[in-house]
């Protein structure tokens, strides 16, 4: 039962930020292109980051990668405008 709601999560994560609407056709009805659960884990929960404290608040410091952290702000800002 958690890993449906995991996997339930995991989808509805995706379709609120980061997948890729696409039209239906006859052999494939799906509406969105979705990642797989490892390559998600692999994408975001797996990558090597560090928790720092500037100003006492914790950040997760991914590093200076420009498309690292475009990846992760576009998800936050669009995790805020869903909230």
């Amino acid at each position: 039962m958690l890993s449906v709601l995991a996997f339930n999560l995991m989808r509805s994560m995706q379709v609120a930020t980061t997948s890729n609407k696409r039209t239906p056709n006859r052999k494939r009805r799906t509406l969105f292109r979705l990642a797989s659960i490892q390559t998600l884990r692999y994408q975001y929960i797996g990558r090597a980051g560090i928790v720092v404290k500037p100003g006492g608040t914790a950040t997760l410091d991914v590093g200076n990668t420009p498309k690292v952290v475009a990846v992760f702000r576009e998800i936050a800002q669009t995790l805020a405008r869903a909230a």
